[in-house]
């Protein structure tokens, strides 16, 4: 045997070769192996003490699911499932002419036939503005500021094929958009020899000085990086760990000095005024805030395919599976307490003694720009920040390091319990203003609203300025996520009595999670989990997360079927209920929208009960495709409704000499030596060990009781206080 048992080399572990001998030999040696992997393995003859083994984060190593894979190949090939009947369905489209995986253009004769001037006579707001794609011709000048891109971006391609563009923006290969640009913008076509120089040329690559990551942060785009922390690992700590932590990126990672950062505050009612990043480390308190983040659009996946228009899609970017919600320990200075010395009177506008009626929003800048120089910005209320519970703080630590160069170094903003876009990183500008931030993606329209008809252009009919700053997602709704047993896991079930859950449950705007209920049958049963949070956080300020676990004994009718040689497929499922009793729904249909945003009905976990696998062993295909470089979660029911190709990245237009490993930037301890605040693997019991302090701990502690001479009508045996 060659055995590595660094729990710091994880890529190193996926090469291993075991030569097996005895099988429960096999199993006794992977049990002490390391935390994680493909599989777990426990040799306890005891559910509940494999209960305990879990819990407490005894996992196997990546060797354990090597073998599984070896011992089990015909059962680990056969993981994909397809799309749960009640949920995961194709749309009924009435026009064929739609699709969720095409990106093959029309012939159309019918059309006429342009030139190479003439496509590039139309790129201006005078003129027009027209692309090409392998021919086809496309005026997209109605769809300029409904671009989920921004229309900067669609600008600068206006004259050209989109093909050198896309081939950096593969996230366009999906097999969605260009059925949406036939359908809606097709207007003609170009000669061969017009249509090949459309495209000679050469798109500019801005992302390669982008950090490294590791392979545990599983993108579902490379370009600009939006990557997920693997569902499965998402309870494996109460803090999620800054390499694992999920990425969303609108452009590149900007390079940032320390010591030419600034943070400027401006607007209404405010003197301009400029901090260094030592003003903000030394002139102000710092204070800990532990919260959740989540996208606005997690789990915007389960909508595509069952949307109200003609082609069921949602149009978003990225498409998250689940894995955009992640949990950390930040270190900043309040936002009020920069405004105070800007000259806000703070104080009087929460206490509501002053009204500025033309500073009710915070626009928030950033950094960050794309091609055309536009930068990335955000706005929430300024309700949220002036509120001394609010705890709105401009951070610099992140889980007691640095931030991340991918999570904002050297600052970024943090609003509580709000969504991850109203939280701006590299942000480097305050605006006191009374106008919110315009955004195109994080809305969230009726079901009866379709990107087809009422998103394609802008702005969309019938929604003003005014309706659509009251639709911005902000707070997010109560949500929740099992994360083990693995989506589309197979369970060893020889002598199997229980299969242990356990997961994340959150709810935004500081509600907190009073109660889980779990089950093992797609909801026919539930049983009430039990609740795990190391903090304790103020009522109402429950920023941070929930997670939760429960054995869930499998049913007699289960284990007659197992006796019988048979597997078992069962769908588990969570449902949290939070602080105001907000419960997740069962079914997405009542709630879908065309952003895909506020994704939060029951995330069904699709598992295998295999009798011929002992119990102990859970086959875990995420970790498979994590190792090999491929995307490794899965939206709600274990499968998506339409071909993924890596979030667009893997089509025929680019990849045909390419595998999933070239797309990647891999950690390594040389390329991380001078990144901040991360490492090349994932240290485990640093994040495990943070000290985290409840809410009280720098409070005066008093007993309560009061002293002094009789007064007024509060009075208590020891004495009595003026009321």
């Amino acid at each position: 045997k060659k055995l590595n048992r660094s729990k710091h080399e994880n890529k190193e572990r996926n090469n291993l070769t075991v030569e097996i001998v005895m099988f429960q030999s096999l199993v006794r040696s992977v049990a002490i192996a390391g935390r994680r992997g493909l599989a777990t393995v426990s040799t306890s003859a005891k559910q509940t003490s494999h209960a305990k083994q879990i819990a407490t984060g005894t996992l196997a190593a990546g060797l354990a699911g090597y073998i599984a894979y070896t011992l089990f190949p015909q059962r680990a090939d056969a993981l994909s499932a397809p799309p749960l009947p009640h949920e995961h369905h194709a749309h009924e489209k009435d026009d064929p002419e739609w699709h969720l995986n095409c990106n093959k253009i029309s012939k159309r004769p019918d059309l006429p036939t342009y030139t190479l001037t003439d496509l590039r006579a139309h790129t201006s707001d005078e003129s027009g503005y027209w692309v090409s794609y392998r021919g086809a011709v496309y005026d997209v000048t109605s769809f300029i500021n409904a671009h989920p891109g921004g229309p900067g971006r669609l600008q600068m391609a206006a004259g050209n094929d989109l093909r050198p563009f896309w081939n950096v923006y593969r996230l366009h290969y999906r097999g969605h958009i260009i059925p949406l640009l036939e359908q809606k913008y097709r207007i003609g076509t170009l000669n061969r020899e017009d249509a090949e120089e459309a495209a000679n040329f050469e798109f500019g690559d801005s992302y390669e000085t982008d950090p490294p990551r590791v392979n545990d942060n599983t993108p579902c785009t490379h370009k600009p990086y939006c990557g997920e922390a693997r569902i499965d690992l998402l309870a494996e700590s109460y803090l999620t760990p800054n390499e694992l932590f999920y990425t969303r990126n609108h452009n590149n990672v900007p390079i940032i000095e320390e010591d030419e950062y600034e943070l400027i505050i401006e607007g209404n009612g405010v003197n301009k005024t400029v901090f260094t990043l030592n003003d903000l480390k030394t002139k102000f308190e710092q204070i800990d805030v532990v919260t959740t983040i989540q996208c606005a659009g997690n789990r915007g996946e389960d909508y595509h395919g069952i949307g109200s228009g003609p082609s069921g899609a949602t149009f978003l970017s990225p498409h998250w599976a689940g894995g955009a919600i992640s949990n950390a320990k930040w270190t900043g200075v309040r936002m009020r307490d920069l405004l105070r010395v800007a000259g806000l009177d703070v104080d009087g506008m929460h206490e509501g003694r002053v009204y500025l009626k033309n500073g009710q929003h915070l626009k928030m800048w950033a950094y960050d720009s794309d091609e055309t120089g536009e930068e990335y910005g955000a706005s929430t209320y300024m309700d949220k920040i002036v509120d001394p519970n609010g705890d709105a703080i401009i951070a610099f630590k992140m889980n007691d390091r640095p931030i991340p160069r991918d999570h904002g170094f050297p600052c970024r903003a943090i609003v509580p319990g709000h969504a991850g876009a109203r939280q701006p990183k590299w942000v480097h500008k305050l605006e006191v203003t009374d106008n919110p931030y315009c955004v195109l993606q994080c809305l969230n329209f009726s079901p009866e609203v379709t990107f087809e008809d009422d998103l394609s252009s802008w702005p969309p009919k019938g929604k003003d300025a005014e309706y659509r700053g009251k639709i911005v997602v902000q707070e997010m709704p109560v949500q929740s996520l099992i994360s083990q047993p693995p989506q589309n896991a197979i369970i060893g079930a020889h002598g199997l009595d229980a299969i242990f859950l356990k997961g994340v449950a959150w709810s935004g705007g500081g509600s907190g999670i009073k109660r889980v209920d779990v089950s093992i049958e797609d909801g026919a049963n539930f049983r009430e989990a039990n609740l795990y949070k190391p903090i304790e956080q103020k009522r109402r300020c429950e920023w941070g997360w929930t997670q939760f676990n429960k054995a869930m004994p499998i049913t007699e009718e289960m284990k007659v079927k197992l006796a019988k040689g048979e597997q078992v497929e069962l769908i588990l499922v969570s449902k949290a209920v939070d602080s105001s009793f907000n419960v997740q729904p069962e079914l997405p249909r009542a709630y879908v929208n065309p952003r895909g945003t506020a994704v939060n009905h029951w995330y069904r976990v699709r598992v295998v009960l295999d009798p011929q696998i002992p119990a102990g062993v859970v086959i875990n295909p995420a970790q498979h495709a994590a190792a090999t470089g491929h995307f490794a979660n899965k939206p709600s029911g274990g499968s998506f409704m339409t071909p993924f190709h890596e979030g667009g990245w893997n089509n025929a237009e680019t990849s045909s000499n390419e595998t999933p490993q070239d797309w990647h930037h891999y950690s390594t301890t040389s390329n991380t030596s001078e990144e901040p605040g991360i490492e090349a693997e994932i240290d485990w019991d640093y994040y495990k060990n943070i000290k985290l302090e409840p809410f009280y701990a720098k409070a005066k502690m008093v007993d309560g009781v009061c002293s002094g001479k009789p007064s007024g009508s509060c009075s208590s045996k020891k004495g009595s206080c003026s009321a």
